[in-house]
């Protein structure tokens, strides 16, 4: 059995990228009091949200493209 790496290789990629990058930035982040964390939350909710979009337009790219 073989696997060519071909085009899908980049959406993956980016998907790869967008929550790798969302997943160091919670990691990293430090807060301080109840209301900083609730924030810090809510950053990271929406930080996940655009992650997902950024990877659907790649994916959707991608199947257009091909």
């Amino acid at each position: 059995m073989t696997i060519y790496l071909q085009w899908w290789m980049l959406p993956a990629l980016v998907t790869l990228l967008t929550y790798g990058f969302t997943v160091w930035r919670i990691s990293t982040a430090k807060t301080s009091g109840d209301y900083g964390h609730i924030g810090q939350a809510l950053a990271f909710v929406a930080m996940l949200c655009a992650s997902t979009i950024i990877s659907l337009m790649a994916w959707l790219l991608w199947a257009l493209l091909t």
